[in-house]
């Protein structure tokens, strides 16, 4: 088991509300296809399929997919799921094919010209990877993902 599957399995990194700026962001665009990438247990990537997105939720935690999976079930929603380690690159995003592609929490810099190259025109990329967090409960971050 991952350290990430160990967390997910204890409930201790789990955020079920989709951010405020992927919502308020995401709902102003016409619905298309969508990339969330690092998406844990879903949050954005449930949130976009229940507002007509077509969503690919990429993690490398099989629990943390899991969970994504029984949420979109409970929901009645279709998330397509990839179980994919992006940082051995597991994962390849093709060229011009999503509308949108969500990063939350994650910094993965040689990842950005594909996420760039992903977005088909007119498409957008939301990245929230500012992660600074009050909670004494929180484990201070490896300072090469801030």
């Amino acid at each position: 088991m991952t350290d990430w599957d160990r967390r997910y399995r204890e409930r201790e990194h789990e955020i079920d509300e989709p951010d405020p700026i992927v919502t308020n962001f995401a709902g102003q665009i016409v619905p298309g296809s969508a990339l969330d990438l690092a998406c844990g247990t879903g949050r954005h990537a449930i949130w976009l399929g229940e507002h007509r997105w077509t969503v690919t939720a990429v993690d490398s935690s099989r629990v943390a997919l899991d969970i994504l999976q029984q949420r979109a079930l409970e929901r009645g929603v279709a998330v397509n799921v990839i179980l994919a380690d992006l940082e051995r690159h597991e994962f390849a995003i093709e060229p011009e094919s999503y509308d949108l592609i969500v990063v939350c929490n994650y910094l993965q810099r040689d990842l950005f010209p594909f996420i760039r190259a992903g977005v088909r025109i007119g498409g957008a990329v939301i990245a929230i990877i500012a992660m600074f967090d009050s909670d004494p409960n929180i484990r201070p971050m490896n300072s090469a993902y801030r």
